[in-house]
């Protein structure tokens, strides 16, 4: 097929028959990843029934899967948005954001084989819909020392992936290394997803200071079978909205972030769904002097319906906007139609390094059903609940709700 005629079907867009680990193997990403964006979106499809628009476009899904039958080319489009509003503000109450991506894997080296090669990308725009904040911005206006949504800004254009990823010895190894997005390999559980699970970002990784997406290197050995050390890099001086300034800020003066992860997992194909780790974190100096932490995760899956999860996280000096941070909760995923219902609790001390004063302990809940409306779209209705908001005295509690809703071509 000619250059042209490929890059014109790719223009076209949507989630094609996706790239699957074999059984002896792993991808590093986690629930926010490239990989798991697209086998998701897949599923979903599988398990849906066939809409008039599916019926409609199937004649362009084939098409998609001979892409990815003649060249291992696996890709996906989406837009996703987001809209909450707080019950009291002291600013603005109210924001919505958008997100367009554009997402892929390309298996160019030894396709269908154990050490096999794949070339992982991923571009964006992110953009205000029709309100003076977006949702990354609302913590603050409300007086909350947090952030109820992190994805959702107006960043504009963004490379938050561009790298090579490779397997060997039979699966045991792995390594990723170019424009990586750190959030994909640290501290991950299966409701961390920006897209799919929590909001707010204390069900997160609030003691973390994990950079901006730009140059690193991310790696996964697995010492047995289901023990794994994970371990990588990533320069905080990155800007994804301007990928050749982060190149040439990696070599002149970059800032390493480099994390060690040492965890059990059940299987290698879905690493999160039964896990249990800790991590320790390392920023170089900045405007703060050396930061470190570390922070514990135990999650399960029960009955292939519960996910309990308990989390912990530790920060030592002001890189974060919490100190300290305990978490528990719960998913509970309906069998017949996929739809996914979720509960956090946190207590989180702020840093009173990062906010230049001592405040006071703040709890956090938040609750969400995620449903798939028909294959491809999916709602995500949610509540958060913010208990002695600690840059809002004169408030004991605030309310936000919110409506998220992705679709996927």
């Amino acid at each position: 097929m000619p250059l042209l005629r490929l890059c014109a079907l790719l223009a076209i867009t949507a989630t094609a028959d996706a790239y699957e680990p074999r059984e002896d193997e792993g991808n590093i990403g986690g629930p926010s990843s490239v990989y798991e964006d697209i086998r998701a979106d897949r599923q979903r499809r599988i398990d849906q029934l066939e809409s008039d628009l599916e019926r409609l476009l199937r004649p362009y899904t084939e098409f998609k899967k001979r892409i990815y039958r003649d060249y291992g080319i696996s890709y996906g489009l989406d837009y996703s948005a987001l809209v909450q509003v707080a019950d009291r503000s002291p600013g603005e109450r109210i924001a919505a954001s958008g997100a367009v991506r554009f997402f892929g894997v390309w298996e160019a080296l030894n396709r269908g084989e154990t050490n096999r090669g794949n070339l992982v990308f991923r571009v964006q725009h992110r953009h205000r819909l029709g309100t003076d904040i977006a949702p990354s911005q609302l913590g603050p206006e409300i007086g909350y020392a947090g952030l109820t949504a992190t994805f959702f800004n107006d960043a504009g254009f963004l490379l938050t992936s561009l790298l090579w990823d490779q397997v060997l010895g039979e699966g045991r190894f792995a390594f990723q290394v170019g424009v990586i997005d750190a959030t994909d390999y640290v501290h991950n559980y299966p409701l961390v997803g920006s897209l799919t699970g929590f909001n707010n970002f204390v069900f997160r990784r609030p003691t973390i200071p994990t950079p901006a997406q730009g140059v690193g290197f991310g790696a996964r050995f697995y010492l047995l079978p289901e023990i794994y050390f994970n371990f990588g890099f990533s320069d905080s001086n990155a800007d994804a909205t301007d990928p050749r300034g982060t190149l040439n800020r990696f070599f002149e003066k970059h800032r390493p972030f480099a994390y060690a992860e040492f965890g059990w997992s059940k299987s290698k194909q879905a690493p999160f769904a039964d896990n249990a780790h800790v991590v320790f974190w390392y920023d170089s100096p900045d405007e703060f002097s050396d930061a470190w932490g570390f922070a514990l995760n135990w999650n399960r899956t029960i009955d292939e319906r519960w996910i309990p999860f308990v989390r912990f996280g530790y920060s030592d000096q002001g890189a974060t906007r919490w100190r300290l941070s305990i978490t528990a909760g719960a998913g509970y995923q309906l069998e017949k139609d996929g739809t996914l219902m979720g509960l956090g609790l946190n207590w989180g001390r702020p840093n009173s390094a990062f906010f230049g004063a001592d405040l006071d302990d703040q709890f956090t809940a938040e609750f969400f059903v995620r449903t798939s409306v028909t294959a491809g779209l999916t709602t995500t209705p949610h509540i958060q609940v913010l208990v002695n908001p600690a840059l809002n005295p004169d408030e004991d509690v605030l309310i936000v709700v919110g409506l998220r809703v992705r679709i996927d071509f």
